[in-house]
């Protein structure tokens, strides 16, 4: 048995355990029913409920519920407790005890109870659905304002297409009739009219490149579009991007700009908006399929992102942001300290190792070149000498130093 209309009854007892229940006695007789916080209606606490129950003797509170057993035992759900002017209002005759006819010319007089005998959790069901067919109507009326706006769009791209197919008509009848010419040994006719055939060929070319910057463009007043139009209030802060209207490869596009300004930015997270896809046809949603297609391998500049689906119609983007380098943290003075006392050693080591090249043992010189030989040693305690002195400046240069044998 489904939930039935609003009845009267009168609250018997409240029980303040945890959770908190009570019982109420419908005024038509019968078992009382059960009842507890999650079935109280008008949006109330077990609060509330004490403190209206509390205004009348125990047992007489009067209260308005449904009798719902659809979970096997029978309970009141959207239990409201009646003020004492609704309660005199509803036992017109004074008698105090509830007819249907009174209670049906009550309700009848205040058509606001039925809502609010709603539980809680019926009122967020309501207030979701609501919510849906607003959020369903809005959708039909933008997608109906993008399709005006693409037909509009539509119209002039399939005339330059049209205009296109022409010319490559007339190009293929000028060439088949310049080959049959050729055939027939009029070759010069037949080289006009092939010349003409290719004049007719680029005038297709320019058509089709007009059309795609054409549509380039019919595509960027249509993202424009619906930025502004669709989402009204929201700030264009680089955090989210709608894709709806869009052809997929502008789509794509321009979804990698955008994540890659967002890494610039240093933005973690951009929702993209790809549309679930209702209005693609048999095909399915095309948007959608190639933006995922696009994350799960994206290209360079975007390695590391992730993403994770919000809902139907949106991709939530997490970007692997840039870390800026870092310098290393000047040296202390102790540290400077140090590396000057390790450049000194360091010249020092190369001094020594000069002075050993200088010192090492030299081969013994041909007895032919014995005047040279002669003049290379007298010239070696000089050389010494200087050396010494430029690694030892407080030495004096006139001192005699004695040379290593």
């Amino acid at each position: 048995m489904a939930a039935v209309g609003l009845v009267p009854g009168r609250i018997k007892t409240l029980l303040d355990k945890s959770p908190p229940f009570g019982f109420v006695t419908p005024e038509s007789g019968g078992q009382d029913l059960y009842f507890n916080e999650r079935l109280l209606g008008g949006g109330k606490t077990w609060e509330d409920l004490k403190r209206q129950v509390a205004e009348f003797a125990p047992g007489n509170a009067p209260a308005l519920f449904t009798v719902d057993s659809s979970g096997g035992r029978p309970q009141a759900k959207g239990l409201i407790v009646l003020d004492r002017r609704q309660m005199d209002e509803l036992d017109g005759d004074g008698d105090h005890r509830i007819s249907a006819q009174e209670m049906a010319q009550f309700l009848a007089a205040h058509p606001e109870l039925k809502d609010a005998s709603l539980t809680k959790q019926e009122r967020e069901f309501r207030h979701r659905a609501d919510e849906f067919q607003k959020q369903k109507q809005q959708n039909e009326g933008n997608a109906q304002a993008r399709d005006a706006l693409f037909k509009r769009q539509d119209a002039a791209e399939d005339a330059l297409y049209a205009k296109r197919d022409a010319e490559n008509a007339e190009a293929a009848r000028l060439r088949e009739e310049g080959d049959r010419l050729w055939n027939a040994g009029r070759k010069d006719e037949a080289k006009e009219l092939h010349a003409k055939a290719k004049e007719h060929q680029a005038q297709a070319r320019t058509c089709k490149q007009k059309a795609m910057e054409l549509d380039w463009k019919n595509n960027e007043e249509m993202f424009d579009y619906v930025q502004t139009h669709e989402h009204p209030g929201r700030t264009r802060d680089g955090s989210w991007i709608d894709l709806h209207g869009l052809s997929a490869d502008f789509a794509v596009n321009k979804t990698v700009e955008a994540l890659k300004e967002a890494t610039d930015r240093g933005i973690g997270k951009i929702e993209v908006i790809t549309g679930a896809g209702h209005h693609s046809g048999k095909g399915g949603p095309v948007v959608k399929k190639r933006i995922l297609e696009m994350l799960q391998a994206p290209p360079a500049g975007l390695q590391g992102i992730s993403f994770e689906m919000a809902n139907d119609g949106a991709v939530f983007v997490t970007l692997a942001l840039k870390r800026p380098l870092k310098r290393p943290a000047p040296a202390p003075a102790e540290e400077a300290g140090a590396a000057s006392k390790r450049t000194a050693r360091s010249r020092g080591h190369a001094a020594l190792a000069s002075m050993r090249d200088l010192l090492r043992p030299r081969p013994k010189p041909d007895p032919a070149d014995k005047y040279v030989q002669a003049e290379q040693v007298q010239a070696k305690p000089s050389k010494i000498r200087s050396f010494l002195s430029w690694i030892c400046p407080w030495r004096s240069s006139k001192e005699d130093v004695p040379l290593p044998k």
